[in-house]
């Protein structure tokens, strides 16, 4: 099966805003790259990362929320919870690094169309 991730979306553009079970990439710092799955976020904005690198496994990491990214691997199914495609589902058929930011692109459920999302 694949992973259930919920994508937090606005209006004006991806919000910095994770959920327990998301996949997400550290954008600063010395662990910069290192990827991993949210465990929780607290109200204060920083969020509980576990690893996802052979070798820190066990280790359960904390960041500022601004400090990581989403990312998305191919054949993700995401649900978007806001913005323009609010409710749609699919599945991610490519994804895009800005640089900036994650770019996905889903192939939707219900219109059997791709969508850019993120």
């Amino acid at each position: 099966l694949m992973d259930q991730l919920e994508s937090n979306f606005s209006s004006g553009g991806a919000m910095n805003t994770f959920s327990k079970g998301d996949f997400a990439v550290v954008d600063e710092g010395e662990l910069k790259y290192l990827k991993g799955q949210i465990v929780s976020v607290s109200a204060d904005g920083n969020v509980k990362f576990a690893p996802l690198e052979e070798g820190i496994r066990d280790q359960i990491l904390e960041f500022p929320s601004a400090h990581l990214k989403k990312f998305f691997q191919i054949g993700n199914h995401v649900k978007v919870t806001g913005g323009k495609y609010a409710g749609e589902t699919g599945t991610v058929v490519k994804v895009i690094d800005t640089g900036e930011k994650w770019r996905a692109i889903v192939y939707a459920d219900s219109s059997s169309k791709e969508i850019q999302v993120f």
